[in-house]
């Protein structure tokens, strides 16, 4: 509620500012803490105020106990509440072409956006536009080439130059088209940013993403035929029997290994929500079935060898 009064004022600050003939972005650049009631200042609290909203809403969904049960489903439906806010948002510094903070929501939409099917984000978007003021439905109709919106998304995020969100946007636009059966481009983005490398060093939230990336283009190549791929890429996820920990889709229990308080709360924190799980028997289904396809040509070669 109160937040979605904020924006308007923001944009009417905006506008004043730009009217008296200032610079907003020389003042929006500046570290003059002191002016509260600054342009500058109030757009700065605002966007920290919808990332804050859009980490809190992760952390309910995380932290459900019952993912079956009326209480996730209420949380979940939130999540459409801050699309809109983000959307707004978005929509307004892109207007205003301020490219951190767009960066930075920009990067907050791709997240909420690249692990659902178009299917998906084309009904969610129907169903914000049957409740959205007339003007506005047609920012909520989802594109018929999602990937070119991924793309422009990613292409924001890449302008703040921070390394650590333009990491995990080429990874989220990875995932995107390997959702939907794009698996050259989606290997050729990894390959280009030198992934494999890279996510080894990143911090543990952006090497679960780099995992989930792998696992979904397993399942992409498995669906064109690729059997040599899928098994490439699936074997990666599924060896040593840690593909819940890998995917952060679940504790693991480890007779042997003694967890302190710490460690098993850390392990807590970066599960992830269970709608955006990865159905893991499809995984080991893939997984199987891709080596069985490799290893038969072998054992009927090793049947009629003359040698043996």
């Amino acid at each position: 509620g109160k937040v979605n009064t904020m924006l308007p004022l923001l944009k009417e600050s905006y506008q004043e500012q730009k009217d008296n003939g200032e610079d907003v972005k020389a003042s929006a650049g500046d570290d003059d803490d002191d002016n509260v009631t600054g342009y500058a200042r109030m757009q700065e609290l605002y966007v920290a105020f919808v990332e804050k909203l859009d980490d809190e809403l992760y952390k309910a969904l995380q932290f459900a106990t019952d993912v079956y049960g009326d209480d996730y489903n209420k949380i979940l439906s939130n999540s459409s509440k801050c699309l809109v806010l983000l959307k707004h948002t978005f929509l307004f510094l892109e207007e205003t072409k301020q490219t951190q903070p767009l960066g930075a929501i920009s990067g907050r939409l791709l997240e909420s956006l690249y692990y659902k099917h178009d299917s998906l984000n084309s009904r969610v978007y129907e169903a914000i536009a049957s409740n959205a003021p007339e003007e506005e439905k047609p920012h909520w109709v989802w594109p018929k080439d999602s990937k070119s919106l991924m793309g422009k998304l990613s292409h924001y995020v890449w302008a703040t130059g921070n390394d650590r969100l333009r990491r995990r946007a080429c990874l989220c636009q990875a995932y995107h088209l390997a959702l939907h059966d794009c698996f050259q481009p989606a290997r050729d983005l990894l390959h280009l940013g030198n992934f494999q490398e890279a996510a080894l060093e990143a911090d543990v939230h952006t090497q679960i993403l780099y995992n989930r990336v792998i696992a979904q283009m397993g399942l992409c190549a498995f669906r064109l035929g690729k059997i040599q791929e899928a098994h490439n890429c699936l074997v990666d996820v599924s060896q040593y029997q840690k593909v819940k920990e890998l995917l952060a889709q679940g504790l693991s229990f480890d007779r042997n290994k003694e967890r302190t308080p710490e460690q098993e709360r850390a392990e807590r924190m970066r599960q992830l929500p269970y709608h955006m799980h990865i159905n893991i028997e499809v995984l080991d289904s893939a997984h199987h079935i891709s080596a069985m396809l490799l290893e038969v040509p072998n054992m009927a070669m090793q049947a009629i060898d003359p040698n043996k």
